[in-house]
């Protein structure tokens, strides 16, 4: 929990360097999260929302640390850019998901619920 709370007191701290320690705690801590409050929603049953919430609250403090950590590779800041289109991706999938389908048939096919 320190190197998770150390990402997320710096979570606008995006000049310094990360140990692999710092990044890694912290990005296993937040799957570990997600799986948690994924198999919540699934217990529920209910959309996405508890997830969607939680990686919008750790949005900044994941870029951040990314950042930091390839700046302690000596690598530029803008290398975590391909964070942002995987985690846009993730959540447009995540809300196309939870949509209901077309009703009757579309050009992909009848629907599977008729």
């Amino acid at each position: 929990m320190k190197y998770y709370n150390k990402a997320l007191s710096n979570y606008m701290n995006f000049k310094g360097r990360a140990r692999r320690r710092e990044f890694w705690h912290f990005f296993l801590a937040n799957f570990i999260a997600y799986l948690v409050l994924s198999v919540i929603e699934v217990e529920l049953g209910i959309a996405y929302y508890l997830t969607l919430t939680y990686l919008a609250f750790i949005f900044i403090p994941t870029l951040s640390v990314t950042v930091r950590r390839f700046h302690d590779l000596g690598k530029s800041g803008k290398y975590a850019l391909l964070y942002i289109l995987i985690f846009v991706g993730a959540v447009m999938i995540m809300y196309y998901a939870v949509q209901e389908g077309d009703e009757g048939a579309n050009k992909y096919g009848e629907s599977p619920k008729a």
